[in-house]
């Protein structure tokens, strides 16, 4: 059985001084709309999410921002490539309309002002650093996950691109296979847009990249082929193994973005459940992005703000080592915070992990 779908079609959105800024997001939303119409009945792949990547430093109206707050089908980004360009108000105006931010962290010396938003964001909400991310190599990235999606600035015209959902695909495999067929079903399937386009706009490239959604978790798939539990050694073969399939397959068949193992920790039900056991830990994941999980992604953390200053300097120091594109989403728990889970609204409950 074939679960496969397109975890998110994402238009990356290129809003010119040129270009009226309402119209364009109206047609955008449009496009999508139409889009999906067209991956499903053409190809029968049901499109789960859409989503539209606009630039950060582009100061959008309120009239614009509603223009997408009011689609409830649309989730939108808006990001930025230098931190020059980032403070803590407009960061907070887009997140809490429901907005994601992001933003590529380019010196070392940024990481205070990082620290400080998203500690001040998360004692805000917690929900509202689920909303944000940072890019921790200093790599360019292209990609259609949130919220580090962006818009190639060397490419002048609007595009699409995809990421695929496929855990079950994988559990239901025997060995790294079934890794294999999947990505290769989702690129013969594709491959008619990539050649042709979606309507007008060009397809630019698909992100390979094995990501969960609840229930359908990456961590019990890994298990499953490897033949391992993620907090033992083994597992980073496993990992290791896998990524080497999506990146390989990716630098052949039109990849973009990651293309790597993603372990979100509060997207993933079996994770979330290891973790509130005490069988996963800060620990089991930082060393697991050595060897080329995504990033450090979605997970609640308790301690003192000094604490958390050391992890992100950790992180930063993995990030720069790996030399690979490393996404940073953590959600900063004050330790006078006693209970196991937190509530990350659209997400649910996520166990928290301590420092």
């Amino acid at each position: 059985m074939i679960d496969l779908r397109i975890r998110a079609l994402t238009l990356h959105l290129n809003l010119s001084r040129e270009r009226k800024e309402e119209e364009a997001l109206k047609n955008a939303v449009s496009d999508l709309y139409s889009a999906k119409e067209k991956i499903e009945k053409e190809i029968g792949l049901e499109v789960w999410s859409l989503r539209v990547s606009i630039p950060i430093n582009w100061e959008l109206s309120d009239s614009s921002m509603d223009v997408l707050k009011k689609e409830k089908e649309i989730k939108a980004v808006i990001y930025t490539s230098t931190s020059d360009l980032l403070n803590e108000e407009k960061v907070f105006r887009a997140v809490s309309r429901g907005y994601n931010a992001g933003i590529f962290l380019r010196s070392e010396r940024d990481l205070s002002k990082i620290l400080d938003l998203i500690y001040n964001l998360s004692l805000k909400d917690p929900a509202f650093s689920t909303r944000f991310a940072v890019e921790m190599s200093g790599l360019g990235i292209t990609t259609p996950y949130f919220p580090l999606s962006i818009h190639d600035s060397s490419v002048k015209e609007d595009y699409f691109s995809i990421a695929l959902l496929y855990p079950k695909d994988v559990e239901g495999g025997e060995d790294l296979r079934a890794v294999e067929l999947a990505i290769e079903k989702a690129y013969r399937s594709l491959s008619k847009f990539i050649r042709e386009g979606i309507g007008k706009k060009k397809l630019r490239g698909i992100d390979y990249s094995l990501s969960p959604w609840m229930e359908e978790s990456v961590g019990r798939a890994l298990e499953k082929i490897g033949r391992c539990k993620l907090s033992d050694l083994k597992c980073m073969k496993t990992v290791y193994e896998v990524n080497s399939i999506l990146s390989d397959f990716a630098s052949k068949h039109e990849g973009l973005g990651f293309n790597e193992i993603m372990l979100p920790l509060g997207e993933d039900s079996y994770l979330m459940s290891l973790a509130l056991n005490g069988e996963l830990t800060i620990k089991d994941l930082l060393l697991l992005s050595y060897v080329c999980v995504a990033g450090m992604d979605m997970i609640p953390v308790r301690g003192k703000k000094e604490q958390f200053e050391d992890l992100l300097r950790d992180i930063y120091a993995v990030a720069r080592v790996k030399r690979r594109p490393y996404g940073v989403r953590l959600i900063y728990i004050n330790e006078d915070f006693k209970d196991k889970e937190v509530n990350l609204g659209d997400f649910g409950k996520a166990p928290i992990l301590n420092l």
